[in-house]
């Protein structure tokens, strides 16, 4: 079994003309010993935050190449995913630093150039690859969910990452994998820790939620939320796939050093959109379900959804931006939105900066506050007649149980606007 010493952390990433990354420099853990004993939130779980077209799932590709052996990598670059490497440039740099808890710390690049026939390829690696450190190195992309009949029992990092760069890929066996993880484990109390922990991560809260592997064939789940021995098929989307992608993980992991003494996973696991399917309830609490059933594993995510990023740590933050040149860089402070709500995550502009309002009733305050600006004395009739039917629309609309601070102070003027002779 492995002792969580031994496992490697990605503490750098480093991008050179990497599609939209110019220089970016990522920092996931601590590289000196002093440091890896202290709090960083970051050194379990980065979740990734941005608009479309910022490269997040860019940067998890880049991530699982850099890890990759020099086989592994050209495989991952033949996938028909266009290049690389940045429009104007000739050549990319993916640049990777492990950190151990020793304080040791290992660096990994990897040289990426255009062929005379425009496909891209590995022109110089040089450090250590994931095989070479004996790091599991599992990736997730956004359609995973397909599963095949393969038991897994031969490792590899294109394999392990395979859903990243082609959404038609298979995930393992989960029957096949689920009666493997209860021959591998033996014990049987360390075994349903596992499986609990498992049913936590899906969101099943019942705390007796059991998980089996069917006498007759197929995998069945019990709960009060969704009742007894119910086969996996027929299960919601949200609770198949992730019970099928975790599977896969323990898939995976199942060979000598890569399951923990107390029947967990320990690598590095790479996971695009990680709220696909997921209730909003769960989105919240995600992570913390991710960080706590796979304490000795490390989480490179990527989401959409503001509730992740509640559910998140600050520091665990890293916000993705591109600038007019078309630059993606990250944002070097990322503000304390722990009090925030939903709301106020989405329309933080350091964060999702986004109307979190209906479309139809934002447009309704925007014009409130255009016409509002002008003075009674500037307003044309007609004008005054359309500020007087906006208003009293804002006025008229259902009022949440909750106010934000803008909207209660739109509705205090909309009062007075309303009660002014000028729009009687």
């Amino acid at each position: 079994m492995l002792s969580a010493s031994e496992v490697p952390r990605l503490a750098v990433v480093e991008l050179t003309n990497v599609r939209g990354f110019e220089d970016l420099t990522l920092t996931l853990a601590a590289t000196d010993a002093d440091s890896r004993h202290r709090a960083f939130p970051r050194e379990q779980a980065a979740v990734v935050i941005g608009r479309n077209g910022t490269n997040k799932s860019t940067l998890l590709r880049a991530i699982a190449i850099g890890v990759a052996s020099l086989s592994d990598a050209s495989a991952m670059l033949s996938a028909a995913l266009g290049s690389l490497i940045r429009t104007g440039t000739s050549q990319a740099t993916i640049r990777l630093t492990y950190a151990f808890e020793t304080g040791e710390t290992v660096v990994a690049t990897k040289e990426i150039a255009q062929t005379s026939h425009g496909a891209d390829e590995v022109r110089s690696a040089e450090g250590a690859s994931a095989d070479e450190l004996n790091l599991l190195v599992c990736g997730y992309g956004a359609a995973r969910g397909i599963t095949g009949t393969d038991p897994g029992r031969e490792y590899r990092v294109f394999d392990a990452v395979a859903t990243l760069f082609d959404y038609r890929r298979e995930l393992l066996a989960p029957e096949l994998t689920l009666r493997r993880l209860a021959d591998y484990i033996a014990d049987d109390e360390r075994y349903r820790t596992t499986l609990s922990g498992i049913a936590r991560l899906i969101g099943l809260d019942d705390p007796d939620a059991k998980i089996a592997a069917a006498k007759g064939g197929g995998v069945t789940v019990s709960s009060r939320g969704v009742g007894i021995n119910v086969p996996l098929e027929g299960l919601a989307d949200g609770y198949r796939v992730a019970f099928n992608w975790i599977m896969d993980l323990f898939g995976r992991a199942l060979r000598p050093g890569w399951i923990t003494s107390e029947g967990s996973v320990a690598g590095l696991v790479l996971i695009d959109e990680i709220d696909q399917h997921l209730h909003p309830e769960l989105q919240t609490r995600v992570v913390t379900e991710l960080t706590s059933t796979f304490p000795d594993s490390q989480f490179v995510v990527t989401t959409h959804s503001p509730l992740v990023a509640l559910g998140a740590h600050p520091s665990q933050l890293v916000v993705l931006n591109r600038d007019a040149a078309g630059i993606v860089t990250a944002a070097d402070r990322v503000p304390d939105f722990r009090s925030y709500s939903a709301e106020d995550v989405l329309a933080d502009d350091r964060l999702f900066n986004v109307d979190a309002h209906n479309p139809e009733f934002a447009g309704l305050l925007e014009s409130y506050h255009e016409m509002a600006h002008v003075s009674s004395e500037d307003r044309t009739e007609r004008e005054t007649e359309e500020l007087r039917k906006v208003a009293e629309a804002i006025r008229s609309a259902p009022r949440p149980g909750y106010a934000e601070q803008e909207l209660l102070s739109a509705r205090d003027e909309i009062r007075s606007l309303l009660d002014d002779d000028d729009l009687r």
